[in-house]
């Protein structure tokens, strides 16, 4: 008799699983649910009836409403009085974001949020300048400045919160 390699004996003991497998499964599977309980489906849709638009409401309406948000009747946005604010609660809200020292001078640069949609502005400030809230700035260290208002003097840090 002629010795088979353990190669083949494994791939002849796996295909003789598989042919079982198949016999197996062909003998038990079931021809699938039995489909005499259902019903067909109902075909009655029908198109939905047309209705008339009432032109004369629609152009009222277009005329009081602008799709931008500008001008019109009733044009909805903040007043003058809201931005202007808005615009002064930003700049009370200013922060030390960096300090840059070139040749002997340095500069403060204040970052104030935006409003509305405008972005944040960076302003560079020196010795003697005035901030977005109206105080002046009175001296620069390396993490630090010092500013002046009404109330008297302050520290303002760069890295700590105020």
């Amino acid at each position: 008799m002629m010795q088979l390699s353990l190669r083949l004996r494994l791939l002849l003991a796996a295909l003789g699983l598989f042919v079982v497998g198949l016999a197996v499964g062909w003998q038990t599977a079931v021809d699938g649910p039995d489909a005499s309980g259902l019903k067909p489906p109902r075909d009655e849709w029908s198109e939905p009836a047309a209705h008339g638009a009432d032109t004369a409401k629609l152009v009222k309406d277009l005329d009081q409403h602008s799709l931008w948000g500008e001008g019109g009747a009733a044009a909805s946005g903040p007043s003058d009085a809201d931005k202007a604010a808005a615009e002064a609660k930003a700049a009370a809200e200013w922060r030390l974001s960096g300090i840059v020292v070139e040749d002997g001078k340095s500069w403060a640069v204040i970052l104030t949020p935006g409003v509305g949609k405008a972005p944040p502005h960076a302003q560079s400030s020196k010795i003697g300048d005035a901030l977005p809230d109206g105080s002046k700035l009175v001296a620069i260290a390396k993490t630090a400045i010092t500013v002046a208002d009404a109330k008297g003097q302050r520290q303002v840090k760069m890295f700590l919160p105020n």
